[in-house]
């Protein structure tokens, strides 16, 4: 779980996941109310594990076609991605640009 860099409270999953779906690049910290922001790393990490997945249920799909396979390792997929998503979130008190 993401730790924020200035007062070092953890946050739960349920504040992760609640800031994750924002729009504004800042997520407020929910102890202490400043913005903190997801790391380059983190991004880039989540970029690829996301990539990874979209490739994988593609995959499946042209070769066992359209069944109701791909929709169960679709939600399987979905899943784990949220979780691990959340997992890898490092936060920084700064802005990082991704290149």
């Amino acid at each position: 779980m993401p730790v924020c860099q200035t007062c070092g409270h953890t946050w739960s999953l349920g504040e992760t996941l609640k800031r994750s779906f924002s729009i504004w690049p800042a997520m407020k910290c929910p102890n202490c109310e400043r913005d903190q922001f997801i790391t380059a790393k983190s991004r880039k990490r989540s970029a690829i594990v996301s990539g990874l997945s979209i490739a994988l249920v593609m995959l499946f799909n042209i070769f066992f076609g359209p069944t109701a396979y791909t929709f169960v390792l679709f939600g399987l997929v979905l899943l784990v991605v949220m979780i691990t998503y959340l997992r890898m979130i490092k936060l920084s008190n700064t802005e990082e640009h991704m290149f």
